[in-house]
């Protein structure tokens, strides 16, 4: 892969971001081509249309894909690394019944760096980084920099092996560099188990009219989970807090989550969170139900309110009833002033 161009002077002022650089490209492409051109060409879009989408589902962006290379930008190195120990998986078990002289296997590079970018390009010398950090990487291996490494957690720092420091190719600074054997990174059962939390986010109305987000991930008997309080599908589905547990329960279940009313993706500026006049809780979602590959299922009404949430109701209330309106919490149950 080439150095990325700078922007040249004169050109209007670009906007600047801190990203992780995922570049990769085919080792020994050239080789593959001279041999059989017309194959290297379909196996190559093959593997490309299985591997773009998992840059995606690790919230990262595909810049270019030039040739053998693909070069895409993430806001996490945690999730560039795992999409990138994914990819070496996805491709490992792709390559499993080609011959050994025919199969393609990915480097990949990884830096974390400034980068700026327009509406169509990214610019730095980030990304020169993690194209020189590719080249030293084994076929099916993955090399990262010292300040990517340092951001990975525990379990992930434990598959990178130490190689030094390396002078890189038109980089004034030398890099700290770490790399990921192939059997390492195409054999990963942890990061190869994610493929089951992959989820798509759907909406069902409940009978009031507000609309309700809920996903289902993984296989087998459903699972309903119950709606709480401060829940969002997509980040808790990338929490270290709740990510270990979905991925145990998705490999028996099909797991059933949706965001309660006034949380993550469902309505947040609702009426029926708390009726002031009743100064009961609204049990209206229990009357939406959604349905998954042809069985429906009711999503569990909320029994209750917990404090947070009537703290929340109250202050809502209270901005409904403007000046001088008063609290329609019962005494003492409110956790702040109104």
């Amino acid at each position: 892969m080439t150095d990325v161009p700078a922007p040249e002077r004169g050109e209007p002022a670009m906007d600047r971001r801190l990203a992780a650089i995922l570049a990769a490209d085919i080792a020994g492409y050239s080789r593959l081509m001279g041999e059989d051109e017309a194959a290297t060409v379909r196996d190559l879009k093959g593997h490309q249309a299985a591997v773009l989408p998992l840059i995606g589902t690790f919230g990262g962006r595909v810049i270019d894909t030039a040739g053998d290379g693909i070069l895409a930008e993430f806001a996490s190195v945690t999730h560039a690394t795992e999409c990138a120990i994914r990819v070496q998986a996805l491709v490992a078990e792709r390559n499993r019944d080609v011959p050994e002289f025919r199969r393609m296997r990915f480097r990949i590079g990884i830096n974390i760096g400034d980068v700026v970018h327009d509406d169509q390009r990214i610019y730095g010398d980030g990304i020169n980084v993690a194209a020189r950090l590719q080249g030293l990487a084994a076929p099916g291996g993955i090399c990262v920099s010292r300040h990517v490494y340092d951001q990975l957690n525990r379990s992930l720092k434990s598959r990178f092996n130490a190689l030094g420091s390396h002078r890189l190719k038109n980089i004034a600074q030398p890099v700290e560099v770490f790399a990921m054997p192939a059997d390492a990174a195409g054999n990963d059962e942890a990061i190869a188990d994610d493929a089951g939390l992959e989820q798509q986010i759907r909406f069902c109305k409940a009978r009031d009219g507000t609309q309700l987000a809920w996903s289902a991930i993984g296989r087998g008997p459903a699972l309903v989970k119950t709606g709480n309080w401060m829940t969002h599908l997509e980040h808790d589905l990338q929490s270290p807090v709740w990510r270990h547990l979905y991925r145990e329960l998705a490999k028996r279940f099909t797991v059933i989550r949706y965001d309660a009313r006034g949380n993550g993706l469902s309505d947040r500026d609702v009426e029926a969170i708390w009726r002031p006049s009743s100064r009961r809780p609204v049990r209206s979602d229990s009357c939406c139900s959604v349905s998954r590959k042809g069985a429906r299922y009711r999503l569990p009404m909320r029994r209750g309110t917990p404090n947070a949430c009537r703290a929340w109701s109250c202050t809502a209330a209270m901005r409904r009833a403007g000046p001088g309106g008063r609290c329609p919490m019962p005494s003492g149950k409110s956790t702040r002033r109104c």
